[in-house]
């Protein structure tokens, strides 16, 4: 529910209602202890499914997405947070929507709970 609600504040007036039929997805974990990426694949497949219920793409196929997963070591758990950003890929454009979830702090400003 936090990732859909993320990425319905955080979707651009020019995205497509109907969600992006190509795009990007890149996950940055920030954490003390990152993931393995298998595993940070596998918990943020949730993340995928709201992120398709919001209209930001249309689907989770690698017909769809191209998913790039990325891990950094932060030294202090007030650091640790996951940045999603989502860039559309077609013909004429691209564009993103950018958010992250942090529970206490972390880089960048953009959407937080």
């Amino acid at each position: 529910m936090a990732v859909y609600l993320l990425a319905q504040s955080a979707k651009p007036a020019s995205w497509p209602s109907q969600g992006a039929e190509r795009a990007m997805v890149t996950l940055t974990q920030y954490a003390v202890r990152p993931r393995d990426h298998d595993n940070l694949a596998a918990s943020f497949k949730p993340g995928l499914d709201a992120l398709t219920r919001a209209g930001i793409i249309i689907d989770d196929r690698p017909s769809v997405i191209d998913l790039s997963l990325r891990a950094v070591k932060v030294k202090h758990e007030a650091d640790e947070c996951v940045l999603v950003r989502i860039e559309r890929i077609d013909e004429h454009e691209w564009c993103y929507a950018e958010f992250h979830r942090c529970d206490g702090g972390g880089p960048g400003e953009h959407a937080r709970f």
